[in-house]
C-alpha cells in the first residue's frame, strides 16, 4: 500500500442506479481503481459487496460496513462519525466522499464532491428533509474548511455564493462521458421505437427545471417548416408523477403530437446510438451543473441547441448554438440555425465538438485530477 492511502465512500449509491450522480460515483470509483488499485480502499455496504465487485476491478480493496444504504439518515450519521474512524484504522490519510456528506472529523483529511446547489435557486421536487440535510452538510464543510470538488467552474461560483464555502477550498473538475459515446463499435442497437426519419432529441427527466413542455413548444415552431421532422423524448419517464402528467397533457394538446415519440425505459447500451442518429440534441434546461446530455451529444458527434444555462454554456464551449434568451422562440431559432448548416459546416463543427469532448470529458482525466487533489490533501495533513 502506498503511504498515503485514500478511502472512498460508496455507501450512498447502488451500482445499478441511474442518473448523473450515480454515473459519477460509479465511473470515478472504477477509473481510480484502474489507475492505482493499491492506493484506494472502497467502503461499501455489506449487502452490496457482491454488486460492487462486478463494477470494480477484482484486485481492489473492499471494506464492508454494516450500514443500509436505503436508510438515508443512518447512512449519513455513519459517514459523518463512524466512517472516518474506520478509515483511519485502515491506514487512510484521505477520505473521499463522491456524494455530498458532512464529515465531522478532519482525520483522515476529507474531500467531498458537491455536484451543485440547484435546490437553493430553482423550483424542484426535493423533500424538505433532504434539503435540510444538504444545508447542514454545507454548514459543516464551511466551518471545517473541508476540501470540495465540484463539476464545473459555474458550480464553483454558485456553491461559494449560496453556501459561503470559500472559493479557495473548491476545485472544479469536469465530469466525464462513458466510452460508449466516443466509440461507435461499443454502442448497442437502435431502439425500435425510433422513427425512420430525422428527429430532434431531448434527453431529460421530467423535472421542473428541465422544461420539457418548452421542448414541445420549440418543436411545434420548427415542425411547421420541416414536415419530415420528429421529436424524440428520452428519459422523461423519470421524475414525479405530477411533472410527467404536465408533460403528457402538453403533448396531447399539441397539433404535432403524432410526430412526438416519448420513449419508455431503454437499455443504456442503446443510448449512444440514440444520440448518433439524431439530427440534434435540444436542451431547454434552466439549470445544469455540468449537463451530461450536452457532453454526451458532443462525444457522439451530434449538434446541440440549448437554452443559456451557465453550466451548459461552459461545457458546450462554443461548439453548438445557444439561445439568446429563455423563450421558446429563441431556442427554436437556435434549432433553425443548426438545421441551416451546410453538410461541410455540420461535419466541421461536430468534429470540433467531439475533439473538445475527447480532450476534456473523459473519466480517466477526471480520475487523474482527483488523484492530484488527494495528493495535495495528504500533503496538507503533513
Amino acid at each position: 500500500m502506498e503511504p498515503h492511502a485514500v478511502g472512498v465512500s460508496l455507501l450512498s449509491i447502488k451500482p445499478g442506479m441511474i442518473g448523473g450522480l450515480a454515473s459519477y460515483v460509479r465511473q470515478v470509483a472504477r477509473c481510480l481503481a484502474q489507475r492505482n488499485p493499491e492506493r484506494f480502499i472502497y467502503f461499501v455496504p455489506r449487502a452490496l459487496e457482491r454488486d460492487w465487485r462486478t463494477v470494480l476491478p477484482q484486485s481492489v480493496q473492499l471494506h464492508t460496513c454494516d450500514v443500509d444504504s436505503r436508510s438515508t439518515a443512518f447512512r449519513a450519521l455513519f459517514e459523518a462519525f463512524r466512517l472516518p474512524r474506520i478509515a483511519s484504522k485502515c491506514g487512510c490519510s484521505v477520505l473521499f466522499y463522491p456524494n455530498t456528506a458532512a464529515p465531522i472529523s478532519v482525520d483522515p483529511v476529507p474531500v467531498v464532491t458537491v455536484h451543485d446547489v440547484m435546490y437553493l435557486s430553482q423550483p424542484n421536487d426535493m423533500p424538505w428533509h433532504r434539503a435540510a440535510y444538504l444545508s447542514a452538510c454545507y454548514a459543516v464543510i464551511r466551518q471545517r474548511n473541508v476540501r470540495v470538488v465540484t463539476i464545473s467552474d459555474f458550480c464553483k461560483r454558485d456553491i461559494a455564493q449560496r453556501t459561503g464555502i470559500g472559493l479557495e477550498n473548491i476545485r472544479p473538475i469536469h465530469s466525464g462521458v462513458d466510452d460508449h459515446f466516443f466509440n461507435p463499435e461499443l454502442e448497442g442497437p437502435r431502439p425500435a421505437e425510433i422513427p425512420d426519419a430525422p428527429y430532434l432529441l431531448s434527453v431529460a427527466a421530467a423535472y421542473p427545471h428541465k422544461r420539457l413542455p418548452v421542448v414541445v413548444d420549440v418543436f411545434e415552431r420548427v415542425a411547421r417548416r420541416h414536415p419530415d421532422l420528429y421529436l424524440v423524448l428520452a428519459g422523461s419517464v423519470h421524475g414525479s408523477d405530477a411533472q410527467q402528467g404536465i408533460l403528457v397533457d402538453r403533448i396531447e394538446a399539441s397539433p404535432m403530437r403524432e410526430r412526438i415519440v416519448r420513449l419508455g425505459r431503454i437499455d443504456w447500451e442503446s443510448v449512444p446510438r440514440l444520440y448518433r442518429d439524431a439530427t440534434m440534441l435540444v436542451h431547454a434546461s434552466r439549470f445544469e451543473g455540468f449537463g451530461f446530455p450536452v457532453a454526451e451529444a458532443m462525444a457522439s458527434g451530434t449538434p446541440v441547441a440549448a437554452a443559456p444555462a451557465d453550466g451548459v454554456v461552459e461545457v458546450l464551449a462554443g461548439h453548438g448554438e445557444i439561445a439568446s434568451d429563455w423563450t421558446p422562440d429563441a431556442l427554436a431559432a437556435a434549432v433553425e440555425r443548426i438545421l441551416a448548416w451546410e453538410p461541410a459546416v455540420r461535419q466541421a463543427r461536430t468534429a470540433a465538438a467531439r475533439a473538445w469532448a475527447q480532450t476534456r470529458y473523459r473519466w480517466d482525466r477526471v480520475a487523474e485530477q482527483l488523484e492530484n487533489e488527494f495528493s495535495q490533501a495528504a500533503a496538507s495533513r503533513r
